[in-house]
């Protein structure tokens, strides 16, 4: 076999008409040609064929005298070629060829295992990364309340010197006006010794 068809596969030929068991073909070798011929010696041209590949047409192809049949861009799955001959004498007899055309090297399960992998490390990073962020401006936000809380501490502490010293400066003016002014009893005294002269 030549090396570029190494990687077609099949268990065994079968005996009476050449066709391989159990067929395996590598997506790069997805276009296939059925030949075939029915043997009837005396009236060949007038023998009829009809063919269909199950799970790429739909319906069996018009009868024809061609003895050829090409499929192309088969994609990955099963296949059964399927061959219909009609003997000049109106006799049907079929025959069948199984076959397998495996998925590209992106699309086989153990890359579909690799695509989840990179897709959950990618994923597991963004959110480590995220959360590596998250921490770094919760530290940020900590300090700046921290930073705000001492700020409002200190003016706090500044506002109630200044009230303390507010109502030191109003205990002080009290006691100059009480000092000064006369006592409530002497004012009384003396405004009811006022109205009592007039």
């Amino acid at each position: 076999m030549c090396r570029r068809f190494n990687d077609i596969k099949f268990d065994s030929i079968t005996k009476f008409y050449p066709l391989p068991t159990h067929l395996e073909l590598p997506y790069r070798h997805n276009n296939v040609s059925f030949e075939f011929v029915a043997i009837e010696p005396a009236m060949q041209a007038q023998v009829k064929y009809q063919y269909k590949l199950e799970g790429y047409d739909e319906d069996w192809s018009p009868v024809t005298n061609k003895t050829s049949a090409n499929f192309g861009n088969i994609h990955e799955g099963r296949y059964v070629f399927k061959l219909r001959c009609l003997s000049p004498f109106g006799v049907w007899c079929e025959t069948s060829c199984e076959f397998k055309v495996l998925p590209p090297w992106h699309r086989t399960w153990w890359m579909y295992t690799a695509y989840a992998l990179v897709f959950i490390s990618v994923l597991y990073i963004f959110i480590k990364r995220r959360e590596r962020a998250l921490q770094k401006e919760k530290i940020i936000l900590e300090e700046k309340v921290e930073l705000r809380t001492r700020q409002l501490d200190e003016r706090n502490k500044v506002v109630e010197e200044k009230q303390k010293e507010v109502l030191g400066s109003i205990h002080y003016a009290k006691r100059i006006q009480v000092a000064l002014l006369p006592h409530e009893k002497y004012i009384e005294r003396n405004l009811n010794r006022l109205q009592k002269k007039d």
